[in-house]
């Protein structure tokens, strides 16, 4: 983790939130509720409960905004089309999200969800998004197929043949039966069939 901006440095980085590459204007400051989702299973007649934990759950945010004057006033305007979740021209994906309380919570990316319409109090305008954090599906690995050994061809009835055509080895799984029309049809082309035989192999050549 970054070393994170003092709050009290004078930097006024506690106050300022980004939202993808719009610094929202104003005053923020930032709710963030970070959980795990978890199942209490209790027996009846038992004094403890089991937990199941099914892994953690999106963050949920409330991103409030105190802004000031005509100027932020005018910012704000500019930037709520670009931002809305309802304005045509949207975000339809996730933005990244910049607080130093976010960032201590480890949430970089968010999806907008819903605005509160602003609110005068005291002479400012209060102005609320709420949020859920985004992280991307993680990929998927491939399997490698397992390796071909005797250990794994032996007693399942198929035969691994490996025989040479035109100078190239063809090689593939074929059933007993599948195999003796195989073999009488490259005899019929190209003479007879010649196997070989694997390593480690200790009955007769396949």
């Amino acid at each position: 983790m970054a070393n994170l901006a003092y709050w009290d440095d004078g930097s006024g980085a506690w106050d300022t939130l980004k939202l993808g590459d719009i610094v929202m204007p104003g005053i923020w400051r930032v709710e963030c509720d970070c959980e795990r989702n978890m199942d209490k299973k209790k027996p009846k007649g038992a004094d403890c409960a089991r937990l199941a934990d099914h892994g953690y759950e999106p963050a949920e945010l409330t991103l409030h905004g105190e802004i000031i004057g005509v100027e932020q006033w005018k910012a704000l305007q500019a930037a709520v089309p670009k931002l809305h979740p309802r304005q045509k021209g949207g975000p339809r994906s996730p933005v990244r999200a910049e607080h130093p309380a976010l960032a201590l919570m480890g949430v970089h990316t968010i999806y907008i969800r819903a605005f509160r319409a602003p609110q005068i109090k005291g002479g400012k305008l209060d102005f609320s998004i709420r949020a859920l954090e985004w992280v991307a599906e993680p990929k998927k690995k491939k399997e490698k197929p397992a390796a071909v050994t005797s250990a794994n061809v032996e007693g399942t009835g198929w035969n691994f043949q490996s025989t040479p055509s035109d100078g190239i080895p063809y090689m593939g799984w074929v059933t007993p039966s599948e195999q003796a029309i195989k073999d009488a049809e490259f005899e019929r082309l190209t003479g007879p069939p010649v196997h070989q035989q694997l390593p480690g192999w200790t009955g007769a050549p396949l």
